[in-house]
């Protein structure tokens, strides 16, 4: 028989992902009325699901302030070990470095999302690409950081099963999130990235590591991609 700190904690895992679809259609929608006016063209179709995650951030950030999810206590604090911050940044440059390398001798050539990127930042303006740059490198990072590091973490350990088994598993719903990518080695990259970030999530049991470490891999792509 399942006792009621398993059901709780079930329920409320199906409520968050809910409310993560449900937060991400509801900026779809407004990207469409509110922003589609200012942007124009095939550069707003490539740019739209970016404009969405801008919208989202402050959705996600007034949720997250409910005592349901108790971010601002649980899992989310400023006190960082500048010594663990700075291997956390060495770690970070050396996967981003051995992906691009293999990718560059593998020849796998780049996702249509890439494309569509950088075609907004060769046709873009000063605004759209602002835009684009800021949600890749700093939006989706804390939303995602939030929802899978954060809240998706923190719900799983209350059913006192296996560190690892909880990394593997938001490492997996982190990846699948990327539909976008149609090649297996974003899959893999994706994976690999999403257990390193929820093992710095469990040793330091604070996002901040993880929002800082995502940002920077977001970051060395999109310079990666521009030159």
């Amino acid at each position: 028989m399942i006792n009621n700190k398993v059901k709780k904690a079930v329920v409320l895992k199906l409520k968050m992902t809910a409310l993560f679809l449900l937060l991400q259609l509801i900026s779809v929608v407004l990207s469409k009325f509110l922003i589609s006016p200012f942007i124009t063209g095939d550069v707003y179709k490539d740019i739209e699901y970016y404009i969405a995650i801008i919208i989202m951030l402050p959705i996600v950030l007034f949720v997250s302030k409910r005592d349901e999810f108790n971010l601002p206590n649980e899992f989310f604090n400023f006190n960082i070990d500048f010594g663990f911050f700075w291997k956390v940044i060495a770690v970070v440059f050396f996967y981003f470095l051995i992906f691009y390398c293999l990718a560059e001798f593998l020849n796998i050539s780049g996702e249509n999302d890439i494309f569509e990127i950088i075609n907004v930042l060769n046709k873009g303006s000063i605004y759209v690409k602002v835009l684009l740059v800021f949600s890749i490198c700093l939006a989706a990072p804390i939303i995602e950081e939030i929802f899978f590091r954060g809240w998706l973490i923190s719900k799983l350990m209350m059913l006192d099963v296996d560190k690892n088994y909880i990394i593997i598993t938001t490492s997996t719903l982190f990846m699948f999130s990327h539909m976008q990518y149609q090649n297996i080695f974003s899959y893999i990259y994706l994976f690999l990235m999403g257990f390193g970030l929820g093992y710095i999530r469990m040793k330091k049991n604070n996002i901040s590591y993880c929002i800082l470490a995502h940002s920077l891999l977001n970051f060395l792509a999109v310079f990666s991609w521009i030159y």
